[in-house]
């Protein structure tokens, strides 16, 4: 038996070359951390910290049937990986996707995108609640995180900044279809899609914490054809020749 309001049907929603060796004459500084917003941010702080975090309900709520009735257990959800987390519900084992935004609440859908709620996260007591009901971290796990999470996210070492790179996709448009200009990077190869089928190719070097250096993919390539684009950490823009693209997807 399960409680009305977890009914639905839960699932895991699931939310592309020329080879030549580029040459960089000399390695760039890198901007300095871009200070694009004056509201705390501290998406990256939060999601490190519930980084393979698991959370137990506070409270009793029905966990199966037994021989006579239901059986009161814990609920439990834990963090498998960035932005995807499992929960243990009643008798059921369901996959789900979460973002943190920048204020350090989740945004999460359970069963996909039409079932959309807000979970409040609190670092110093290590609690999360989703739908009324509180969860907390696994003590054992909880005396590993620092006390709390700093007051602004720190500015991107290089091992995060490659990490976000592994594959990034940024657009002008929250609706993304085959012709709508956008930028995709994977690893070291940075793509930018014009439309019509028309696309420019680059090898792109991620110097923390804000800087990407883009050389294009071509042997006769110029020097001053190679572009210094921005990422901004905080609010998750790229920007590009002097324009802004968002990075999906669009959480804010």
């Amino acid at each position: 038996m399960k409680p009305a309001k977890f009914l639905s049907a839960f699932g895991l929603s699931v939310i592309t070359t020329i080879i030549c060796t580029p040459i960089f004459a000399a390695e760039p500084q890198s901007a300095p951390h871009p200070s694009s917003t004056s509201r705390p941010v501290i998406r990256r702080s939060v999601e490190k910290f519930l980084s393979g975090g698991v959370f137990v309900s506070k409270t009793l709520h029905e966990s199966g049937l037994g021989p006579t009735g239901p059986v009161p257990g814990h609920w439990r959800i834990t963090f498998s990986k960035p932005g995807h987390a499992i929960f243990d519900y009643s008798d059921v084992r369901s996959g789900f996707q979460y973002h943190v935004l920048n204020n350090g609440t989740l945004r999460v859908w359970l069963g996909g995108p039409d079932r959309e709620m807000t979970a409040l996260f609190d670092a110093a007591k290590r609690e999360l609640t989703l739908e009324g009901i509180v969860y907390a971290m696994e003590p054992q796990q909880a005396a590993t995180r620092p006390a709390t999470v700093p007051e602004h996210d720190p500015p991107l070492t290089q091992v995060e900044m490659d990490e976000i790179f592994k594959y990034a996709s940024f657009s002008k448009e929250r609706i993304v279809g085959s012709e709508t200009p956008r930028i995709e990077v994977t690893s070291t190869r940075l793509h930018v899609f014009r439309g019509h089928g028309k696309w420019d190719a680059y090898y792109a070097k991620f110097h923390a914490p804000s800087t990407i250096i883009a050389k294009p993919f071509r042997s006769d390539a110029r020097p001053e054809e190679t572009v210094t684009a921005i990422y901004d950490a905080d609010v998750r823009t790229l920007t590009w020749r002097g324009e802004v693209y968002r990075q999906h997807p669009w959480l804010e």
